[in-house]
């Protein structure tokens, strides 16, 4: 029987054949393995989303992964592509666009605004400092969690009707919002026909929502909505971030709450036909198509944010390069003269900027006779405002009258402010004179027996003195190119003294407002909050005093600030908001007068942990057995653990399990922040951990965070095994969640301390 001698030979060999022709179809399967999980490493710990998605894609067309390999990677390329387009949600809309907003994060920019009002607090914070009301940022992260919106206008109806658009919503990662919208939208609106497969819903025949993996698109349109998911995947390329002449415009947004654009590429052609057959009836029509070059509007943008100091709002009225805009460019101005502003004091409750023209040369003198008569005729004028004035600037000081001077009375009785106007002139000597001209004939029509005033001297200087009509008197007086006029001599003084004691471009305050004054700004209004209350507290009955230098207190630093800013092809408006109040105090104050002594009761508590310890395990013991607020318990626990109180704080923190068990998410909070945060440097694990255990039991130990808490207090206090036990039960429940690598790299940690401790045979 030989040949049953070769058949083991002949199956080996067959066996082995078949093995090495199966192995390049292995090596290609575990190389797709390979790429997917490289993308799933760019997408969750780089957001390196092109390249992840890139990766996807290999993956999807390499016929050796498997099925569920390449189902997988096909989800999470289409969730990847809707993160890539909501880095700008521009990508997804039509080129003709009539009408652009986005809104960016609104928890960021609220978080800052909230911040810098003062009640903006952490709940560690509170812990740390008692320090009252303070609104969480995870409260704004979880009502605000939206990551970005947009909407758009993308056509004009013509029968009548609202328009045609679209809108796309990126809600975030926050459960909180992402579970309202996924519950509401079936639980409120009628399920409809898919739109490419994705669940869509009719919103009371209005428009249709569509949920993809990570973004909730609306629309009017079914055909719109189609469109959105093939720009999203790359299957369209018309869309508004591509469109030449927007471009330039969707530069401008700067992570701002609120963009907003017109764009006028098309509609420029239905404006001009409108025109066209307007002209035709009327010849006005013709004239303002030729005043306003309607061919060369290009965008008007408008933007809100919240920035490092305060509030910006923006608009911009964008023109072609090289346009024939006669009404644009007959409003334009010279840009504002520093050198007026150089003169406007520090410590101005307010002030108004703006210039007449350029700075140039001297005009020729001004026409005076043998014996140095001025001789002014209309021309004179005319040149003054048009050739020679470059720049005015007009300024309030707070308060009364400075060095005892004699207070100023318009013609009702009432105080005038201490306010004056600065003007810069490139010939100062021409200005001057035309400026005692005219004052010369007030000052006849004013009971003067001369046009000439009276000399005074105001700090180093000669001032002329006029007396007006109404019996107001008028001082002008010269510095460099400007002159200075004021019916307030303490006003004028000032004005003078702003080389020694410094100007608006000294001033703190009005920094912010100064350094927006660039290149093509030709105004600017500037208004102090706090110092214009406290001039108006001498204006308001005794009863409202207090009121007014309450809020003169508040807004001690609050400027606002309009500046113009016209240049060759943009006409811009922008106001900002700065220096806001501080309203923590206040609305501490007012919760604390309504709430009566419960802060007394907590500075009690930090008083005795000094004096009588005991004392303060009684009071801490009576506010376990009867209060019901969470956050007040978790202020005195931390009173007590700075202290010194260990065992008193622990008692208090069992208490508080017993007073919140049917919180258990605030109570996991707890638990991690005394696992984590550095102030209590590990005094705490061994409540933690049965914190921990509560609420994974209250729980069926079925949330991952809950879990994630348990496997740090079991590391803490040395049971590794089982610290690796619940962060492998986390995983299981984490999902592909962001939070997966965080969970990943904690179980990473835990198994190396446990080969560790192999390793040296504990």
């Amino acid at each position: 029987m030989p040949s049953l001698t070769r058949l083991p030979g002949g199956a080996l060999l067959l066996t082995t054949l078949t093995a090495f022709a199966g192995l390049p179809g292995a090596v290609a399967a575990q190389s797709a393995q390979v790429a997917y999980n490289e993308a799933f490493t760019k997408e969750h710990e780089g957001e390196a989303f092109a390249e992840a998605l890139a990766l996807y894609r290999e993956v999807i067309a390499d016929p050796a992964a498997d099925v569920d390999l390449r189902a997988r990677a096909e989800r999470r390329a289409r969730i990847v592509a809707e993160e890539l387009a909501a880095l700008d949600l521009a990508t997804v809309f039509p080129k003709s666009t009539l009408v652009y907003v986005e809104l960016g994060s609104p928890g960021g920019e609220l978080t800052s605004l909230i911040d810098q009002l003062g009640l903006l607090g952490t709940w560690e914070g509170l812990l740390t400092d008692a320090s009252g009301f303070a609104i969480s940022p995870r409260l704004i992260e979880s009502l605000l969690g939206v990551d970005g919106a947009a909407a758009g206008i993308t056509g004009i109806p013509m029968g009548g009707g609202p328009p045609p658009g679209v809108a796309v919503l990126h809600p975030g990662d926050v459960e909180l919002f992402r579970g309202v919208l996924e519950t509401a939208l079936p639980a409120g609106l009628q399920a409809v026909e898919p739109v490419s497969g994705h669940p869509t819903f009719d919103l009371e025949g209005q428009a249709l929502v569509t949920m993809l993996e990570r973004l909730v698109v609306v629309s009017t349109s079914r055909r719109e909505i189609d469109r959105v998911i093939e720009r999203i995947h790359g299957e369209r390329d018309d869309t508004l971030a591509r469109s030449e002449s927007m471009i330039p415009n969707l530069a401008l947004r700067n992570d701002d709450l609120v963009y907003a654009c017109l764009n006028f590429a098309p509609l420029r052609p239905l404006i001009a036909m409108g025109l066209a057959q307007a002209a035709k009836q009327d010849p006005r029509a013709a004239m303002v198509k030729s005043l306003f070059d309607i061919g060369s509007l290009d965008a008007l943008v408008a933007r809100m944010g919240v920035d490092d100091d305060g509030l910006s709002v923006e608009t911009v009225l964008r023109l072609h390069e090289g346009h024939q805009n006669l009404a644009f460019h007959f409003v334009r101005g010279a840009p504002v003269d520093r050198e007026t502003l150089a003169l406007v004091p520090a410590g101005s409750a307010a002030f108004v900027s703006a210039a007449f023209n350029q700075r140039g040369p001297a005009l020729r003198p001004i026409d005076t006779d043998a014996h140095g008569h001025v001789a002014v005729s209309a021309l004179d004028l005319g040149r003054e405002v048009f050739g020679n004035l470059v720049g005015m600037s007009l300024f309030v000081m707070p308060g009364g009258p400075a060095r005892g001077a004699v207070p100023v009375s318009l013609p009702n009785g009432m105080p005038l402010p201490e306010v004056a106007a600065v003007f810069s002139s490139n010939d100062p000597e021409r200005s001057r004179a035309l400026w005692d001209l005219g004052l010369g004939v007030a000052n006849l029509m004013g009971g003067g027996v001369t046009m000439h005033g009276g000399a005074v001297e105001l700090v180093g200087h000669t001032a002329e003195e006029y007396r007006l009509p109404n019996g107001m008197p008028l001082y002008v007086v010269g510095t460099g190119t400007a002159l200075v006029v004021s019916p307030s001599r303490a006003a004028i003084e000032h004005a003078l003294e702003t080389r020694s004691r410094g100007s608006v471009l000294d001033d703190p305050e009005f920094a912010s407002a100064v350094d927006r004054v660039g290149e093509g700004s030709t105004a600017i209004v500037a208004l102090h909050a706090g110092r214009l209350a406290g001039m108006a507290g001498g204006f308001v009955p005794a009863a409202q005093a207090r009121e007014v230098q309450m809020a003169a207190a508040l807004c001690d630093r609050t400027v606002l600030s309009v500046v113009q800013r016209h240049t060759w092809d943009d006409l811009g408006l922008s106001l900002a908001l700065t220096g806001l109040p501080d309203l923590g105090p206040l609305v501490n104050g007012l919760l604390d007068e309504g709430m009566g002594r419960g802060r007394e009761f907590d500075e009690s508590i930090a008083e005795a942990l000094v004096e009588e310890p005991e004392v303060a395990l009684a009071a801490s013991t009576e506010a376990v057995s009867g209060a019901t607020d969470t956050d007040v318990l978790l202020r005195r626990f931390d009173l007590l653990a700075k202290g010194g109180e260990h065992e008193a704080a622990v008692a208090l923190g069992r208490g508080l399990l017993q007073v919140a068990l049917d919180d258990p998410r605030a109570v996991n909070n707890f638990a991690w922040a005394l696992l984590t945060e550095e102030r209590y440097g590990g005094a705490f694990d061994a409540l933690a951990l049965e914190l921990s255990l509560a609420t994974n039991e209250a729980t069926g130990h079925e949330r991952w965070e809950y879990l994630d808490t348990l496997a740090l207090a079991r590391f803490r206090l040395g049971d590794v095994k089982g610290a690796i036990e619940a962060e492998e039960r986390a995983l299981e429940l984490v999902g592909e969640g962001e939070s997966r690598a965080e969970l990943q790299k904690a179980l990473e940690r835990f198994r190396a301390a446990a080969n560790r401790v192999s390793d040296v045979g504990i």
